[in-house]
């Protein structure tokens, strides 16, 4: 683990998307109450000082206001996400943690990272086999029961890997390992055993991530 742990610290021979998954291709699956998850939204961002109003379940123009203005104040992935149905999931989780932060509880929150799920589509050859590893910081590993399955996106055969969101919940690589006779090549040529990208949980449980990689048939380069 130690010699793996430390080519992925290093290593992402990746192509990582962000893709809004509409309701003719979503996955499914049970899924925190919408009225649930939009409440947590407002009682996250009243935590943080954005003034969404009374926490009733309604995403009125009160609350994406405080969302917008939070948003202003933010950098990196979470400033990508519109309020809707679809992203409150990942939202309230997200404003629920940086309240944590600072000290102060969303009590929501753990009702809705109870039930919500994590997704990832993985883009790579069709024929090659392979394994995943989610890694916490730390680089150990984090033992996962998710399931990797076929799926259709924009006419085109990929892999949907999904699991629950708190089994996954410490995790910061998501990591693609080919299997013997496969490997990932890089826009170089270098081939490589292993391919990791940056992975936060929080922001996966609700619009899809595109991972693509360059899987080829060969054996990895010297490290």
């Amino acid at each position: 683990m130690l010699e793996m742990t430390m080519i992925i610290s290093t290593l992402r021979p990746v192509t990582l998307a962000l893709a809004v998954l509409v309701a003719s291709a979503a996955p499914v699956w049970a899924e925190p109450s919408p009225e649930t998850s939009a409440r947590c939204v407002q009682e996250g961002l009243n935590a943080l000082g954005f003034n969404a109003g009374t926490a009733d379940g309604i995403l009125g123009s009160g609350t994406k206001t405080a969302f917008d203005n939070y948003k202003a104040s933010q950098t990196g992935l979470i400033d990508k996400y519109p309020l809707a149905d679809f992203t409150i999931v990942p939202i309230c989780l997200y404003l629920s943690r940086e309240a944590a932060a600072n000290g102060k509880k969303v009590a929501l929150a753990d009702a809705v990272a109870r039930e919500a799920e994590a997704f990832f589509i993985i883009n790579i050859n069709p024929d090659a086999a392979f394994s995943l590893s989610l890694l916490r910081r730390d680089g150990t590993q984090i033992p996962s029961q998710g399931k990797v399955e076929p799926f259709k996106f924009n006419g085109k055969d990929v892999r949907l890997w999904r699991t629950s969101y708190a089994e996954v919940a410490g995790a910061e690589q998501f990591c693609l390992l080919p299997a013997r006779g496969w490997v990932i090549q890089d826009e170089s040529g270098k081939k490589y055993g292993v391919g990791c990208q940056q992975f936060d949980p929080v922001l996966f449980t609700g619009l899809g991530f595109v991972a693509s990689w360059n899987v080829v048939a060969g054996e990895p380069d010297a490290q």
